[in-house]
Protein backbone atom coordinates (compact mmCIF):
# COMPACT_ATOMS: atom_id res chain seq x y z
CA UNK A 1 0.00 0.00 0.00
CA UNK A 2 2.84 2.13 0.91
CA UNK A 3 4.50 1.79 -2.83
CA UNK A 4 1.37 2.58 -4.22
CA UNK A 5 0.32 5.89 -2.53
CA UNK A 6 0.78 9.21 -4.48
CA UNK A 7 1.80 11.00 -1.11
CA UNK A 8 1.27 10.98 2.83
CA UNK A 9 0.53 13.16 5.67
CA UNK A 10 2.70 13.21 8.82
CA UNK A 11 0.99 13.48 12.11
CA UNK A 12 2.98 14.46 15.53
CA UNK A 13 2.88 16.30 18.66
CA UNK A 14 3.96 19.33 18.86
CA UNK A 15 6.46 20.21 22.47
CA UNK A 16 3.01 21.62 24.35
CA UNK A 17 1.02 19.18 23.18
CA UNK A 18 -0.67 20.25 20.06
CA UNK A 19 -1.46 18.39 16.93
CA UNK A 20 0.71 19.11 13.92
CA UNK A 21 -0.01 17.35 10.92
CA UNK A 22 1.81 18.04 7.60
CA UNK A 23 2.04 16.47 3.40
CA UNK A 24 4.82 15.04 2.20
CA UNK A 25 6.11 12.99 -0.47
CA UNK A 26 7.97 9.89 0.72
CA UNK A 27 9.76 6.38 -0.44
CA UNK A 28 10.01 3.03 1.23
CA UNK A 29 12.39 0.81 1.15
CA UNK A 30 13.65 -2.24 2.78
CA UNK A 31 10.24 -1.78 4.86
CA UNK A 32 11.45 1.48 5.80
CA UNK A 33 9.69 4.81 5.41
CA UNK A 34 12.07 7.78 4.20
CA UNK A 35 10.84 11.46 4.14
CA UNK A 36 13.19 14.87 3.36
CA UNK A 37 13.84 16.82 6.51
CA UNK A 38 15.39 19.52 7.48
CA UNK A 39 18.35 19.20 10.10
CA UNK A 40 16.20 22.12 12.21
CA UNK A 41 12.56 22.27 12.50
CA UNK A 42 9.09 21.77 13.05
CA UNK A 43 9.00 18.56 12.07
CA UNK A 44 12.66 17.74 13.58
CA UNK A 45 11.97 19.68 17.30
CA UNK A 46 8.90 17.31 17.27
CA UNK A 47 10.56 13.55 16.65
CA UNK A 48 13.60 14.65 19.16
CA UNK A 49 10.50 15.29 21.72
CA UNK A 50 8.41 12.51 21.14
CA UNK A 51 9.06 9.11 18.56
CA UNK A 52 5.64 8.53 17.87
CA UNK A 53 4.33 9.30 14.47
CA UNK A 54 1.70 8.14 12.27
CA UNK A 55 1.56 8.46 8.40
CA UNK A 56 -1.50 8.65 6.69
CA UNK A 57 -1.08 7.24 3.13
CA UNK A 58 -3.12 9.25 0.29
CA UNK A 59 -3.62 7.54 -3.45
CA UNK A 60 -5.61 7.85 -6.30
CA UNK A 61 -9.29 7.21 -5.85
CA UNK A 62 -12.40 6.25 -8.94
CA UNK A 63 -15.69 7.93 -8.71
CA UNK A 64 -17.45 4.87 -8.97
CA UNK A 65 -21.19 6.51 -8.67
CA UNK A 66 -22.08 7.74 -11.88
Amino acid sequence: MLKRADYGVLSMVTEDGRPYGVPLNFCVIDHCIYLHCALEGQKTDNFEKNRFVVVLCCGRYADIAS
